[in-house]
């Protein structure tokens, strides 16, 4: 089926693929070859075409193809656009929210609950190792500064300090061998910000936390 508007009205003609019409029937000087027909008046819209059997055959053949190839990447790509959905956010944070690092030196041999607070007057500021903000802890496991308390993440370091030697401790988590735990942050009822956490190995952390084992299962 043809289908041809001129100046507002609409024009139909049955026409076989391969023939030649002369459409002088409607207006003059209008006529329609294949695979495409031309118009010469104006304002008139060729609303179709003819088509050969080969060529649309090809054409069903290319849209199966692009389905397919659409299909296929939406199962390829929707695990990635899963992860960023879910895990976007939190790796923008950790690369938009990054501080300094701190660097604590905890004297040898110390167990039990670290307390530093920070914005306290005439304390001392903290030092710098490098990059890191160095974090003297007393022999009672506690510490003050004048520094702010810095928000975002960074890459820790915790050390027993004998003066002499520096022996790392890990924070690796539950049944690592970690000897760092529940690290937080927070104010007091003076509005003292402060970090705390606990030293020592997960048995000594159980028994402070949780002395009758109902929440922490020990590892193995």
């Amino acid at each position: 089926m043809l289908s041809i508007w001129l100046n507002g009205s609409l024009f139909n003609a049955s026409i076989g693929y391969g023939t030649k019409v002369t459409l002088s029937a409607w207006f003059p000087r209008a006529t329609a070859r294949e695979p495409w027909f031309a118009c010469w008046n104006a304002l008139v819209y060729c609303q179709s075409r003819f088509v050969s059997p080969n060529e649309e055959v090809m054409r069903e053949e290319l849209v199966s193809q692009v389905r397919a190839g659409t299909i296929a990447w939406f199962v390829v790509s929707l695990p990635v656009l899963v992860g960023i959905f879910v895990y976007g956010p939190f790796v923008l944070d950790l690369f938009v929210h990054r501080r300094p690092p701190w660097r604590f030196l905890i004297p040898s041999a110390y167990i039990g609950w670290i307390r530093v607070e920070y914005r306290v007057p005439n304390a001392a500021p903290l030092g710098r190792e490098g990059k890191y903000l160095l974090v003297r802890i007393d022999r009672d496991g506690s510490a003050k500064t004048s520094s702010d308390l810095p928000e975002g993440w960074g890459k820790d370091q915790f050390f027993y300090d004998s003066g002499s030697r520096r022996q790392p401790l890990s924070n690796a988590g539950w049944c690592k061998g970690g000897m760092i735990w529940d690290e937080a942050t927070g104010k007091d009822e003076q509005s003292t910000l402060f970090l705390k956490f606990f030293v020592g190995n997960e048995d000594q952390f159980r028994l402070a936390v949780d002395p009758l084992g109902k929440t922490y299962s020990p590892c193995g």
